[in-house]
C-alpha cells in the first residue's frame, strides 16, 4: 500500500499475505479420456484443475459414469489422493455407450464436472437370449418359431441357431446353425403329430455362441387355446427388501400350449393404477423379483399368462406388503446459520420432502467443525426440533455446519454446508431509552442510547431508524440510517402520528428491533375548504355550503365566513360570522335584492387561520330558476280581492 498528496506518492508499506476461504473447484479435470478395458470395465484418466480453479486443496476425484441411450442414470466412482490422476470403472453393462466426466473435490465439497463429455463403449461380449420367441403357426407336422434380437445385446448379433427334438426322447437334437441375423423366424418341417417338441435358440456375435431359450410346443390343433387365469401372487420369506419384493406363483400347466411368458404388475396401497414390469419374465420361470420399489410402501401384485395364442386375464391381487425401510434420500432443507453472540450461533433447518423420507423420520444429526478440522461435533436433535443453539465456539474462525436426517436404518445424506466466521455476531439486543419529540409540523427528532456492551456482540457500525405512519402497513416504511444516537425525521406529513423503531448493526448483521414508539408531527395552519356552494337562493337570502379542508393539519375549531357587497354606491361593510369546526353550513339573510356580494369561508385550527376559498353570486334568480309568471291581474269588489297570472286564479282574500 502506498498513500500520496498534492506532492506525490510515500514508499510502498511492507507486504502482508494472508488467504482467502477455501472454496469448490470450479472447473473440472483436464484432458479426461476414457479407454475401454472389456465388457464390463473402463480406465478413466484425467490431468490436474487448472491452479486458478482449485480454490483450496484437491483431496481427491470422482467420476461420473451413465448412459441416457440404454437409460442408466448418473453413478460416481470415488478416486481419492489428491495426486490420483485415473481409475478403473468396473460392473458396467457390456457393449453399451456411457457419457463419462471427472470432478475434483476439496474439503468443502464437489467442484464442478469437467466438459465435453467423454464417449466410450464397453467390448462386445456373446449376447443374450433371443426375445419375444413364440410359435404363431402350428400344425401337425410342422411349426413356425419367431422371435426378436436379444434385449440384453452384448453384441452385434451375426447369426441364429435353431435347435429341436421329441421331449423327453434320446434323440439328438436336430440343428440349424445357418439361421442370417436378419431373419426372425424359422419353419420346422417333418415333425411327428401329436408330439411335443424342446425347441433351443441361440444368438452368436462375433464373440461367440451366448444363451439360449428353450422352449416345448405340441404338433396338435385342436386344444390350442389362451392360458386360463392364473392363481394369485404370493409373497416370499424374507418378505420384502427395502426397494424391492420377491414373489412367486403356480402357474397352471397347459402341455398342449405351453405358457410362454408372464406379465406382473404391481401398484402402492394409494395408487389406483398399476404398473407393468418391463423385464420379460419366461416360462419356467414361477419367482420373480420386483424392483424399483419406494420404501416403507404397501404394495399388491398380479400375473397374467401368455403363449402363442394371446394372454389371460389378471390374477387376483396379492395380499398387501409393506416394504422395508431404508435410509432417507432426502437431506434437511433451507438451512440457515445465525450469529447470536461472537461465541454462539443458532442453525435451524426445515424436514427433508416426505417422499424422500423412506421411513418414520426419528431425528436429526446437527455437524459443526471449525474449517481447518478434520472430524465433525455431531449433536443429535429430536424429529421436533427444527433448530438447535451451538455455545462456546472460538472466536475468529470459520466453522462449517451442516445437518442429517435419520431413521431407524441409518442416516441419509448431509444438507449443503454452511461456512460461517464466528466472532462477529448481529447485535442480540435493540437500543435502548427511545424518545422522540416533534420540533415542527413536518419533523420529529428522535435520540436513543446503544444496546448494553455485551449485546452489541462487537462494534457497531450504524443505526437504522424505520417510520411509517401509524395507520399505514409496515411494509411502507421508510429508513435512514446514521452512525450517531440522534436523527432528525423530516418531511413528514403534517400533525400525523408515526410509527418509529430502531435497530442497531454491526459488520454481522443487524440486530433486533425496537419497541415501536408513536409520534405526532405539530399541528399548521390549515388547508383552504375543497369547495364552496350556494344553495336555496333567494332575492334576500342564500345557504353557503363548503366542504371541509382536506389538509386540517390539526384540530378544525371553527370557519370563519365573510360577505360584503360589491360595487356599490353605498359604503360597503365586510359581515364576519363564525361556525363550529364540525358545521359545513350556514343561512344568510337580510341581503339586498339583485345585489352582487363576495363570499369567502376558512379553517381555523389552534395555530391560527388558514387560506379561505372565495367566491361571487348576484343575488336574485339563478340559472334553472322558473320563468317569472306572465299575465299577472288583480281584480276587486266590495267583498273579495283576487289575483290571476297565466290566467289562473292563484290568490283570493276575502275582505271583511
Amino acid at each position: 500500500m502506498i498513500a500520496y498528496n498534492d506532492v506525490g506518492y510515500s514508499r510502498k508499506s511492507t507486504e502482508i499475505l494472508a488467504w482467502t476461504m477455501e472454496s469448490v473447484p470450479s472447473k473440472g479435470p483436464e484432458n479426461v479420456d476414457a479407454i475401454a478395458l472389456s465388457s464390463t470395465s473402463v480406465n478413466v484418466s484425467w490431468d490436474d484443475v487448472p491452479i486458478l480453479h482449485q480454490h483450496g486443496i484437491i483431496l481427491g476425484f470422482k467420476v461420473e459414469y451413465k448412459s441416457p441411450l440404454r437409460n442408466i442414470s448418473s453413478e460416481f466412482k470415488d478416486a481419492p489422493g489428491r495426486t490420483t490422476r485415473h481409475v478403473i470403472v468396473e460392473n458396467l453393462q457390456k457393449f453399451v455407450l456411457y457419457e463419462v466426466r471427472v470432478l475434483a473435490y476439496t474439503k468443502m465439497g464437489d467442484g464442478e464436472l469437467s466438459t465435453p463429455e467423454i464417449v466410450v463403449k464397453t467390448m462386445a461380449d456373446v449376447p443374450g437370449p433371443p426375445s419375444s420367441v413364440w410359435f404363431p403357426a402350428v400344425s401337425y407336422y410342422e411349426v413356425t418359431i419367431e422371435w426378436q434380437p436379444p434385449l440384453d445385446i452384448r453384441g452385434i448379433p451375426t447369426g441364429y441357431r435353431l435347435e429341436y427334438k421329441i421331449s423327453d426322447s434320446d434323440d439328438e437334437y436336430i440343428t440349424n446353425s445357418y439361421i442370417s441375423s436378419l431373419d426372425t423366424n424359422f419353419t420346422a418341417r417333418d415333425l411327428y403329430r401329436g408330439a411335443l417338441y424342446d425347441f433351443r435358440l441361440t444368438a452368436e456375435s462375433h464373440v461367440g455362441w451366448g444363451e439360449a431359450v428353450s422352449l416345448q410346443i405340441f404338433t396338435d390343433v385342436i386344444y390350442r387355446d389362451v392360458p386360463p387365469r392364473q392363481g394369485r401372487p404370493y409373497v416370499q420369506n424374507p418378505p420384502t427388501k427395502a426397494r424391492s419384493v420377491t414373489i412367486y406363483w403356480y402357474p397352471t400347466i397347459d402341455r398342449y400350449t405351453p405358457i410362454r411368458n408372464f406379465t406382473v404388475q404391481y401398484k402402492s396401497l394409494n395408487d389406483d393404477i398399476w404398473n407393468n414390469v418391463l423385464e420379460p419374465i419366461l416360462s419356467p420361470q414361477e419367482t420373480y423379483e420386483v424392483k424399483g420399489l419406494r420404501p416403507d410402501t404397501m404394495y399388491a401384485f398380479r400375473i397374467a399368462a401368455s403363449n402363442d395364442i394371446g394372454t389371460s386375464p389378471f390374477s387376483e391381487e396379492s395380499m398387501f406388503v409393506f416394504t422395508q425401510e431404508d435410509y432417507p434420500e432426502g437431506a434437511p432443507q433451507y438451512v440457515s446459520v445465525e450469529r447470536l453472540t461472537s461465541t454462539s450461533v443458532k442453525v435451524s433447518w426445515e424436514q427433508p420432502r416426505s417422499r424422500t423420507l423412506n421411513g418414520e423420520l426419528l431425528g436429526y444429526v446437527l455437524m459443526y467443525k471449525a474449517l481447518e478440522d478434520n472430524d465433525y461435533v455431531e449433536l443429535r436433535v429430536s424429529k421436533d426440533n427444527h433448530e438447535e443453539n451451538i455455545h462456546n465456539l472460538t472466536k475468529f474462525v470459520y466453522y462449517v455446519f451442516k445437518v442429517k436426517a435419520f431413521n431407524a436404518i441409518e442416516s441419509g445424506p448431509a444438507s449443503e454446508i454452511i461456512t460461517v466466521f464466528v466472532g462477529e455476531a448481529a447485535p442480540s439486543a435493540a437500543p435502548v431509552n427511545i424518545e422522540t419529540t416533534a420540533v415542527s409540523p413536518t419533523d420529529i427528532h428522535v435520540t436513543w442510547l446503544p444496546p448494553s456492551q455485551e449485546s452489541q456482540n462487537g462494534d457497531l457500525s450504524e443505526y437504522r431508524i424505520s417510520y411509517w405512519r401509524r395507520y399505514d402497513p409496515e411494509s411502507s416504511a421508510n429508513q435512514v440510517t446514521t452512525e450517531d444516537l440522534t436523527v432528525d425525521i423530516v418531511n413528514l406529513d403534517i400533525y400525523t402520528e408515526y410509527s418509529i423503531r430502531i435497530q442497531a448493526i454491526n459488520r454481522a448483521g443487524e440486530g433486533p428491533n425496537s419497541d415501536v414508539i408513536f409520534e405526532t408531527t405539530l399541528e399548521d395552519v390549515p388547508g383552504k375548504p375543497v369547495s364552496l356552494t350556494f344553495r336555496n337562493v333567494t332575492y334576500t337570502s342564500l345557504d353557503m355550503q363548503w366542504e371541509p379542508t382536506l389538509q386540517p393539519n390539526g384540530i378544525i375549531i371553527k370557519y370563519k365566513l365573510t360577505y360584503q357587497e360589491q360595487n356599490s354606491a353605498r359604503e360597503s361593510h365586510v359581515t364576519n360570522l363564525e361556525v363550529p369546526g364540525d358545521s359545513y353550513m350556514k343561512n344568510i339573510k337580510n341581503l339586498r335584492e339583485n345585489a352582487t356580494f363576495v363570499f369567502s369561508v376558512s379553517a381555523t385550527n389552534s395555530i391560527g387561520q388558514g387560506q379561505g376559498i372565495v367566491k361571487t353570486l348576484i343575488l336574485g334568480p339563478q340559472p334553472g330558476s322558473p320563468e317569472a309568471p306572465h299575465h299577472l291581474t288583480f281584480n276587486m269588489d266590495e267583498k273579495r280581492r283576487r289575483l290571476f297570472w297565466n290566467g289562473d286564479l292563484v290568490l283570493k282574500v276575502n275582505c271583511q
